[in-house]
């Protein structure tokens, strides 16, 4: 009896720790409770969360939601992020941007409902983008890239 309740205790205890140790505001499903994902097709996936591999990558990863409506507003908005991303790396796969060098100019990327097109612009000590690649030369071919690729 005694050990039941030192192995329940110790289990108490570290399902407390887990809780505390989430941010407020930052939903995550619980044992068996329905939550979203985007799936590798970009459909919307509802399923009981059971903490296999699958759901903790999906957790780890940041891609589950407590309802479909939020899922369907992700799709729109992580296609966003992995297009500027990928169009970075592919045009400057080796550029390490160093945050600490005033000197060290990268351009980034937005979105612009007002001109209803990609938009970029040079900074030096702020990280506001998804990514971010290091010349003008490059930043163009990026916005071109962008612009060509129908998501807004």
């Amino acid at each position: 009896m005694l050990e039941a309740l030192k192995l329940q205790y110790k289990q108490l205890g570290s399902e407390i720790e887990r809780l505390e140790a989430q941010p407020t505001g930052v939903w995550r499903p619980e044992e068996n409770e329905v939550y979203w994902h985007i799936d590798s097709g970009v459909s919307i996936v509802g399923r009981d969360f059971t903490a296999s591999t699958d759901d903790r990558i999906r957790e780890i990863h940041h891609n589950v939601y407590k309802t479909e409506e939020l899922a369907k507003k992700a799709n729109v908005l992580q296609r966003r992020s992995n297009l500027v991303i990928q169009a970075c790396l592919n045009f400057d796969p080796d550029f390490e941007p160093d945050w600490s060098d005033h000197n060290q100019v990268k351009y980034q990327f937005y979105y612009s409902y007002f001109c209803d097109r990609w938009r970029g612009h040079n900074v030096n000590t702020s990280d506001w983008g998804a990514a971010c690649v290091s010349t003008k030369e490059k930043s163009d071919l990026v916005l071109e890239y962008l612009n060509s690729q129908e998501i807004t």
